[in-house]
């Protein structure tokens, strides 16, 4: 499990979707998230589904900051859903 987490946390640590680590944070910024995505994996039923709580976790996280729209966060979502179907049957 550890390593699906890391591995969605680069993942998101490409996109920077905050910019946290443009503003120096350190690389493991966004675990707190990418356990939050790793754990409604088995939730999720479509890639929609998902798009959209992957963009309600960014929400509740930093709504104090987030100034992007749901759209912003596609590429993302796309990359982080394609990981975790490639990978879904190994866990």
């Amino acid at each position: 499990m550890a390593s699906q987490i890391d591995d969605i946390s680069v993942i998101i640590n490409r996109y920077d979707p905050i910019r946290l680590l443009d503003e120096g944070c350190p690389v493991d910024e966004y675990i707190p998230e990418a356990q939050l995505i790793y754990s409604m994996w088995n939730d999720t039923l479509s890639f929609e589904t998902f798009h959209h709580n992957l963009y309600q976790i960014f929400l509740d996280q930093f709504k104090w900051i987030l100034e992007k729209s749901r759209s912003y966060f596609i590429p993302m979502a796309r990359d982080i859903w394609s990981y975790m179907k490639m990978n879904e049957a190994v866990w």
